[in-house]
């Protein structure tokens, strides 16, 4: 789940090829321009927008094979935090191997910056959410 709040003409929007066969990614993960999960510590990844509920992905990841991502500086909330990522407002975020977010640094740079604590049972559009947290892109 990613819950866009910057308005969305201020940010920018690629498709990437993405095969959804072999990478596991939903709506908030982050990857990289290839369409790859990152490596722990990535520098330069990016959240996927393009929507999907469970498995299915939305029709035009159909059509095209590609997904869109979300670049530059924005405020969000999304529920592809790692397990253990408990933080504060200002604590820096990472993105781990499966392109979730994380407070755990493998070497790379912050992606974003928390703006509080993770929520849990967060509700959006209708789905239940175990953990959800709020950052703003660097």
């Amino acid at each position: 789940m990613l819950e866009l709040l910057s308005d969305i003409n201020l940010v920018s929007r690629f498709d990437v090829d993405f095969d959804s066969e072999t990478v596991t990614a939903v709506q908030g993960t982050f990857i990289e321009w290839d369409g790859t999960l990152p490596s722990a510590g990535a520098i330069g990844s990016n959240a996927v927008w393009t929507e999907n509920r469970g498995s299915e992905w939305s029709p035009d990841h159909g059509a095209t094979g590609k997904v869109s991502v979300l670049y530059g500086k924005y405020r969000a909330k999304t529920s592809e935090v790692g397990v253990s990522t408990s933080c504060a407002a200002g604590t820096p975020l990472y993105v781990d191997a499966a392109g979730k977010l994380t407070i755990t640094d493998a070497g790379g740079s912050p992606v974003a910056i928390a703006l509080g604590a993770p929520v849990t049972n967060y509700k959006y559009l209708g789905t239940d959410y175990a953990k959800v947290v709020e950052f703003v892109t660097i």
